[in-house]
């Protein structure tokens, strides 16, 4: 449907001419794909490189029980081990468990982070690094009170049900904020504008970002296209944030974020095991294992890390997800993250505790220090 007076914008798409007969088929499809990633990077006006966040995150080692306490305990042994030299970082990332509720994102929660959490991005700061958190920023829950406050806002169907957005750790159906909707906009510009500019926090890493581009949704503004919604957010996420603001999209459609954002998961989350696992259900484990894209797992992140590695520092910074290198995860499938994420020449993040990490693994990481400048 187009509205009298108004048009519609559709994807931006590209057509390559291939001769009829080539020589050297491989260099040339190597060619093409170059030719391909410069036009699109000038088309969508990709952001210069900086370069490539070397830290660590809290997700694998602490998953949604984050607190005050912890994340300072973890920010001491990091940056005692910095400033000796032993590990170079340069960020300090908190994510998921430290909000009140999935959507409720300037409203952390008071048990886990009773100063707030300005508290701890200073003290990233006194210690030489960058503070990172973690957010959903097109998604919220219902006991959220920006679901209850804001109900309109809220991505429904047809028949006036919220769209859901899928099932996710720990236990959650995530609803979509309706991002055709101006004040949804609004909304998303003063969240962003808080965590950076009030809080400090100068990385972003903002996640489940197909909320913002479901299929099946009554949208407030129906002339928009499902991309052009993705790019909406987040270029109002990018105008909020401001231009050294680091935002990293992940779980994101690829297309509409170009020029948006520094850094892109290329990959799916890896995990503690090569394959994928669901529901320990007899007679389904092969149905969960064949999967070789979406699911979390070890194998996943090296296939579509490798895959995509011609996109790293022409489009965005690759970011294959963290390494996992604690002793319980088998040290051949440590080494093949490891080496995959150091071949990307991407995001270089560890999620472990440091005081669990033995020796061997930690000369894991050591190694890959400083980054690749380029991809292999």
């Amino acid at each position: 449907e187009v509205r009298p007076g108004s048009s519609v914008q559709s994807d931006w798409g590209m057509v390559l001419l291939f001769p009829r007969a080539v020589e050297e088929t491989s260099s040339f499809g190597g060619r093409a794909m170059q030719q391909y990633l410069s036009a699109v990077a000038k088309h969508c006006s990709a952001l210069a490189c900086v370069p490539q966040p070397v830290g660590w995150c809290s997700w694998y080692c602490h998953g949604p029980n984050v607190n005050e306490e912890l994340m300072l305990s973890s920010l001491g042994d990091l940056a005692a081990r910095r400033e000796s030299g032993e590990l170079p970082l340069n960020l300090f990332q908190l994510d998921d468990g430290w909000q009140s509720a999935w959507g409720d994102w300037v409203t952390p929660n008071p048990s886990r982070f009773p100063q707030g959490l300005k508290h701890l991005a200073d003290a990233v700061r006194r210690a030489g690094m960058l503070p990172g958190i973690w957010l959903a920023p097109a998604a919220l829950v219902d006991h959220s009170v920006t679901a209850k406050e804001h109900p309109d806002w809220i991505l429904r169907d047809a028949a006036g049900n919220p769209v859901k957005c899928g099932f996710t750790a720990p236990g959650l159906w995530m609803n979509a904020l309706d991002v055709t909707n101006p004040e949804v906009l609004a909304h998303v510009h003063e969240v962003i504008r808080t965590l950076v500019h009030e809080w400090g926090f100068g990385y972003l890493k903002c996640d489940f970002l197909h909320c913002a581009a479901m299929p099946g949704g009554a949208y407030y503004d129906p002339c928009v296209p499902r991309s052009a919604a993705l790019g909406n957010l987040m270029s109002t996420v990018r105008r909020a944030a401001g231009g050294s603001t680091f935002i990293l999209a992940c779980g994101a459609p690829l297309g509409p974020c170009i020029g948006h954002v520094n850094a892109i998961r290329v990959s799916a989350d890896t995990a503690e095991h090569w394959l994928p696992k669901g529901p320990d259900i007899p007679f389904t484990r092969w149905y969960f294992a064949r999967d070789e894209t979406n699911l979390p797992a070890a194998r996943n992140m090296v296939r579509s890390t490798l895959a995509r590695l011609s996109m790293h520092g022409r489009l965005w910074i690759n970011d294959p997800d963290c390494l996992i290198l604690r002793d319980d995860f088998d040290l051949h499938e440590a080494q093949a993250l490891a080496t995959v994420a150091a071949l990307s020449a991407g995001s270089l993040i560890f999620s472990d505790s440091v005081e669990h990490i033995v020796a061997d693994r930690l000369a894991i990481l050591k190694a890959l220090l400083p980054p690749l400048p380029h991809e292999a």
